[in-house]
């Protein structure tokens, strides 16, 4: 029997099977939005700053804390949580729609929109939400405020035949490694 909170290994499967895919979609579109939004913010507004990479620092790092802050919390079971992670999504936005109609009006402040709204969606998507529940319900079973979880229940579904989500990320992760090893040995 797992301690009180704490899911099985079975369960821990379906429970990543199940939501993986769309946090981690939500998290990948959060970073790329808010990076390629700090380089529009730079390239638009910050251009004939002197100390502008002061600014721009000082940018990034604040949404990086707000998004590694938030992220940490919603997955502890914060409902605020994805209240420090949306400025993420939203400030790209914001900063594209400002530039409408200037000179710096191009493709690439159509895909920072696309990106944040894509990202404002999922994250507003009904697996993310019932995600973001039931991270809610494990930390209040860990609390000792619910019941725990019977071992041989199953709320987000039976546990999945392939792991395919996990060998993917596996695949991925050594792929990156690889590259990262490549680039050390090269120079």
């Amino acid at each position: 029997m797992p301690p009180t909170g704490r899911l099985t290994p079975d369960q821990h499967e379906a429970f990543m099977t199940r939501y993986a895919p769309t946090f981690a979609l939500g998290t990948l579109l959060c970073m790329v939005a808010a990076g390629s939004g700090i380089g529009l913010w730079d390239s638009s507004y910050l251009h004939n700053l002197p100390d502008r990479g002061a600014y721009l620092l000082t940018g990034a790092l604040t949404l990086l804390m707000l998004f590694c802050a938030g992220q940490f919390a919603m997955i502890r079971g914060f409902r605020w949580g994805l209240w420090l992670v949306s400025p993420c999504l939203v400030g790209p936005a914001l900063t594209a729609i400002s530039v409408f109609g200037t000179r710096h009006a191009g493709p690439l402040q159509y895909v920072i929109l696309t990106l944040s709204l894509l990202g404002l969606l999922v994250v507003n998507s009904k697996r993310h939400r019932a995600m973001r529940q039931r991270l809610v319900e494990l930390r209040l079973q860990r609390a000792g405020v619910l019941p725990p979880s019977r071992v041989d229940d199953y709320p987000d579904g039976p546990p999945p035949k392939k792991p395919w989500f996990s060998i993917a990320v596996l695949v991925l992760g050594v792929v990156v490694l690889i590259g990262k090893v490549y680039l050390l040995v090269a120079r």
